[in-house]
């Protein structure tokens, strides 16, 4: 019995000491064999409300790279959240940890802003891993990894908040106002931009549009959002463009804008102005004003000069009138007077088409087609850059993409021209027309 003692103290040593070291073997962190993942926050630490952070889960690991799947995503409630694609392959690089060399690969990344002021708990993301084994080896092995939780405690915007204040939060370095045209005749289109750049939330960012005056017909805005791919936060421009139609001669200008943003850098609000813009509308002309759109002139055939080619146009004319009573007095004197159209004594309205259809009707011909032929649906509902995307998208050539903008964009000004669509303009409409409607029907 007196050996019986000592055997059994070291046995039930043995068994205290290997309570720790199996927990030890289980723990991710102390046993780095393992494969593990760390979440990390990259920021000032204790966000505004607003202010832009990254999120970054970094899978660690030592022999080959495991084949990886999400098994859970994390919760993201209360944040604003955008993910940075990783790309087809994720890279892996060397680091040590702990004195000891691993491979480190970042799997899954978001930009994240809060959207209101408190604490908030980022958890739950699980990883499924799948190691193969050796060569010649179908031996596989699956493990899920849990990242550990982070806690955002975001801050409140300091008061006052500024009259004017939007929601900008970053650093911004400009914000201006531009014209693609300074002068132009009425009823000719002239877009305006307002761009603001800089870094921060730029992708929720509410910029305003150009302060047109009322008497002015503009279209609704399109906002356009340029980032720089190579900076992990959001940084480049956001631009608002606005097309409008001066109706009356004379002087039309857009006045200056305020754009107020938080500095989270400085801890303070800051203001950009815009100047302001003239822009110089005159009298529209009668004729050639669809010379800048690359339409055919009616006199751009042979080398005679106007007056020459008005002399040949109107004796051809009066030819072909003579011709024609000629014709006719010889079809009456041999058949008699031919007999009335039965719809006409019946009342009924002749199915004929007009050789010209009207700018309305030849603009809901248009994209009546495009929807039949390429599949997207309400075109008409669509802004022009959203119209060019969604042709790209369908695979119709640039050239045809090109020709359909130009012409509707000639459809609108011939609506909204004080003078309205002269009979020149008509013509040429109707020439142009025919080529684009039956490039259309063969798509």
């Amino acid at each position: 019995m007196r050996r019986a003692v000592p055997f059994m103290q070291c046995l039930l040593l043995l068994l205290a000491l290997s309570i720790p070291l199996a927990e030890a073997a289980a723990d991710p962190v102390q046993n780095r064999k393992s494969p593990f993942i760390r979440a990390t926050v990259t920021g000032t630490g204790r966000p505004y409300v607003g202010e832009e952070q990254l999120l970054t889960y970094t899978l660690y690991f030592i022999g080959d790279a495991p084949q990886v799947s999400d098994e859970s995503n994390p919760s993201l409630d209360g944040l604003w959240h955008s993910e940075i694609d990783p790309g087809r392959f994720v890279k892996s690089r060397p680091v040590t940890l702990d004195n000891a060399v691993y491979r480190s690969a970042v799997i899954r990344q978001y930009k994240f802003a809060p959207l209101r002021a408190g604490r908030f708990g980022v958890g739950g993301y699980r990883l499924k891993c799948l190691f193969t084994g050796n060569a010649g080896s179908s031996v596989t092995r699956t493990m899920l990894i849990s990242a550990p939780s982070v806690v955002i405690d975001a801050k409140a915007l300091p008061e006052p908040i500024p009259e004017g204040f939007s929601g900008a939060v970053g650093t911004f370095s400009s914000f201006e106002q531009s014209a693609d045209h300074a002068t132009r005749r009425t009823g000719e289109p002239v877009t305006l931009a307002l761009t603001v750049r800089g870094k921060g939330n730029l992708q929720t960012l509410r910029i305003p549009e150009p302060a047109v005056p009322s008497a002015v017909h503009k279209r609704a805005p399109v906002t356009v959002l340029s980032l720089d791919s190579s900076a992990a936060f959001s940084a480049g421009s956001l631009t608002s463009r606005v097309t409008v139609y001066p109706q009356q001669p004379g002087k039309t200008v857009i006045p200056p804008l305020r754009f107020v943003y938080f500095d989270p850098e400085k801890k303070q609000y800051r203001t950009l102005s815009s100047r302001p813009l003239a822009i110089e509308a005159g009298q529209g002309e009668k004729s050639g004003t669809m010379d800048s759109l690359n339409f055919p002139r009616p006199d751009a055939a042979g080398p005679e000069n106007a007056g020459q080619a008005q002399l040949k146009t109107a004796g051809k004319a009066v030819a072909a009138v003579l011709a024609a009573v000629l014709i006719v007095a010889l079809v009456m004197k041999r058949f008699g007077k031919p007999p009335e159209r039965a719809d006409k004594k019946s009342g009924a309205i002749a199915d004929e088409s007009p050789s010209r259809p009207s700018p309305e009707n030849f603009k809901a011909q248009m994209y009546s087609l495009i929807e039949e032929k390429t599949g997207i649906r309400k075109p008409e509902s669509l802004t022009r850059a959203q119209l060019a995307t969604a042709l790209a998208a369908k695979n119709i050539p640039p050239t045809t993409s090109r020709q359909i903008e130009r012409v509707l964009e000639t459809i609108d000004r011939m609506l909204y021209s004080p003078a309205g669509a002269t009979e020149n303009e008509m013509i040429l409409l109707g020439s142009e027309g025919k080529r684009l409607l039956q490039i259309l029907r063969q798509l």
